[in-house]
């Protein structure tokens, strides 16, 4: 392999540094002979194995020796000013020889890389460009936030979110389903009904005047509103209805529930009366009560 180009130094090369075989700089610097010419390490192991060997060094035609580098030459050569490897594709980069091969392999913008997913090089100041467009680029599913944890690629993309079961129903707030795009069209055409109806619905329990009543489930349990919409007022749910009382509320008087609940269903309260009435001055038994009756009607 030749040693470093003679143009790609900045500062000039000392004579006694050129290889006499491929007419490049010796580096690394190696020691042929006694007389310690040096060549290219590359240029003399092409010197050993040929013809040339049993002639001698190129240049003195000494017995050559083991092959060894000065390291005396070698800072001699690393302290010259070297241009970049790549500066015919653009790279301003210039410093000391020595540092050139970390800069070409790691830093310089003009080196070329190379794509692993589309086996193509880029430059690498144009890969991140690169890596957002490659067709054949890994990306993740558009809903792995729902909870998909494929990875394809991206050429493929639209079509794996088409068969995709984890695309989310529009009205994701209100509705937990996840399906495929296709299944998905009919569900939400559906769910967006319901959710219409459900809406009616409760807007016009809010609207309802009729009274709310309050009423303990247990002495040490939570209170339960039943009937009437948000503007209704409250008041105290009927007492116990025993033989002989006066019935508080209507027969048949129908009671709207809690429009806080936009499912909720009507409340019927229905008393049966007595089989006397109280006019005729009969006297009912203490344990006989009227009966009281709740019906939920569904919509």
């Amino acid at each position: 392999m030749p040693g470093a180009p003679l143009e790609s130094f900045v500062d000039t090369v000392p004579e006694p540094l050129i290889c006499a075989v491929c007419s490049e700089a010796s580096y690394p610097p190696v020691i042929a002979c006694a007389a310690e010419h040096v060549f290219c390490d590359g240029c003399l192991k092409q010197v050993r194995d040929g013809e040339g060997a049993a002639q001698g060094c190129p240049t003195c035609r000494q017995p050559l020796q083991e092959q060894r580098v000065s390291m005396v030459l070698k800072r001699v050569l690393d302290g010259l000013k070297f241009k970049c490897r790549y500066a015919w594709s653009g790279c301003e980069w210039a410093a000391a020889a020595g540092e050139e091969e970390a800069h070409a392999k790691s830093d310089c913008d003009f080196r070329l890389v190379h794509c692993e997913h589309c086996n193509g090089d880029r430059l690498a100041r144009d890969f991140p460009r690169h890596a957002q467009f490659c067709i054949a680029w890994p990306v993740d599913c558009s809903n792995k936030t729902n909870g998909c944890i494929a990875s394809i690629k991206r050429a493929q993309a639209e079509a794996h979110t088409s068969v995709c079961p984890y695309n989310k129903c529009i009205n994701y707030n209100q509705c937990n389903t996840s399906t495929t795009k296709e299944l998905l069209v009919t569900h939400e055409a559906a769910c967006t009904r319901l959710l219409l109806r459900l809406r009616e619905a409760e807007n016009a329990g809010r609207n309802d005047p009729m009274p709310r009543y309050r009423y303990p489930a247990s002495p040490k349990g939570p209170s339960f509103v039943v009937g009437g919409g948000r503007k209704g007022s409250f008041v105290p749910y009927p007492p116990r209805i025993t033989g002989g009382s006066p019935s508080p509320t209507p027969r048949g008087r129908t009671v709207a529930a809690d429009s806080t609940d936009i499912s909720s269903r009507a409340i019927q309260l229905s008393v049966a009366g007595p089989k006397r009435s109280l006019a005729e001055g009969s006297q009912s038994s203490p344990k006989k009560r009227r009966k009281e009756e709740v019906v939920f009607l569904d919509d």
